[in-house]
Formats: C-alpha cells, structure tokens, sequence
C-alpha cells in the first residue's frame, strides 16, 4: 500500500494537533485513524466517480470508463489512499501498456485524472494532480501514430464504380454508404433500417449515434446508387 511522506513542518503540525487532542481527554490514536478511514482507496473512489458521473455519459463511455480502469489501474493503484497517489505511482499503472496498448494507455491516463479530479472535488485530496509532463518523462516514448493516405477526389468515382460492381457484401456496402454519407465508421456500422428513408433518399441519425449526442438527418444516394446497378 502506498504511504505518504509528510514534510517535516506537516509532521509536526500534525504532532501538535494529535497533542492538543490529548490534552483535550480525546484519543489521538482514534481521531489518527478516523482520519485515514475517511479517505478512500483508489478503487473506491473509482466506483463513486463512476456512479456520480454516468449520468452524462453515453452507456457506452460509462462502461469503458469502468471497465478499462479495473483492469489496468485498480490492480495497481486499487489499495492506496487517493490523497497519497502521484506521477510515479500512475507511471507504475501505465508503464506495462504504455507501448503495447497506446491507445489504451492514453485513455487510462486520462481517467485516472478524472477519478483523482473527483476525489480532489470531494475533498478526499489536497495536492495538485499529477503532472503530464512529469508523466511522459517517466514512461517509454509511444511511436507516433501515422494515418492512412488519403485517396485523390478526382480517383474516388471509379474507385466507388470498381466496388459497387463487385460482390454485395455488407462491408464493401458499408464503406460505399460511408463514402456517401460522410459519416463516422461507428455510424455507419451501429445504423438500422429504423433510420433509412428508401423513398425519400434521407438517413436521419439519433443522438445517441452521434458524437455530438444531437441528432442529424442527410441526404443519401446510396439506395439509388445500388438500384443503377
């Protein structure tokens, strides 16, 4: 279990208070310990963040919330106290998916940071949060990310043709659909027929489909692109 280390001048505010406390007939040992069982471990802070703040989250982000902290930060952080965490305990939690899992590792970043933020707010924690500098300095340096070229407009109708001729299949329709639309894969994979106006030519996606969480509705040409066919 991690431990904080007090300064010599908190050390001896504390010994002083512990002393009046003394003289006043109350048990310094006592009030020590109440002291400690008000602050929460890591883990239990985890779940009232995540309990006092689903609410604005989608299902979704709740549960990845929940779920990617139990397998990498709880194990590791799971027993300390929330006021005694810092960079070098949050290193330890990421260090083993921190180039194995960027991605993962990045978001376990940040939500440690909001669990220890609510812990702050609910006055379980008095010192600044963990510094992101301190962080990257302490963790192996993550490849940098590269993307997918981008096809040259004038080459995406025939590209568009070539696929459209080929098999129906429901992915290669689902990329056509996207190409369309210009909608976010998530959308595109997570659409129902519920959404889709044959006749009319329109897609009108709900806000719990958008990241925006509002919903839009769009022309589409995908029903008549595959009538042509």
């Amino acid at each position: 279990m991690l431990r904080r280390i007090l300064s010599l001048a908190e050390a001896r505010e504390k010994a002083t208070a512990l002393r009046k406390l003394a003289k006043a007939g109350a048990d310094p040992i006592a009030e020590r310990d109440r002291e400690r069982r008000a602050t929460p471990t890591f883990a239990i802070a985890v779940t009232e963040a995540h309990a006092a703040l689903k609410s604005g989250w989608s299902d979704r982000t709740a549960n990845a919330f929940l779920a990617s902290l139990e397998e990498h930060a709880v194990p590791r952080l799971g027993t300390a106290k929330v006021d005694v965490i810092g960079s070098a305990d949050v290193i330890v939690a990421l260090a083993p998916i921190r180039t194995s899992k960027p991605v993962m590792a990045r978001k376990v970043r940040s939500r440690i940071g909001q669990v220890l933020a609510f812990a702050k707010a609910r006055g379980w924690r008095r010192d600044a949060l963990p510094d992101a500098r301190e962080l990257r300095s302490g963790l192996a340096k993550q490849e940098q990310g590269k993307n997918f070229a981008a096809m040259p407009f004038l080459e995406i109708p025939t590209f568009f043709a070539d696929e459209l001729a080929k098999e129906a299949t429901a992915s290669r329709f689902a990329m056509l659909f996207a190409i369309l639309t210009a909608a976010r894969s998530g959308e595109v994979r997570n659409a129902t027929w519920a959404q889709i106006d044959l006749e009319a030519g329109t897609w009108t996606r709900p806000a719990a489909l958008m990241k925006s969480r509002h919903p839009l509705g769009c022309s589409d040409s995908f029903a008549k692109a595959v009538e042509a066919r």
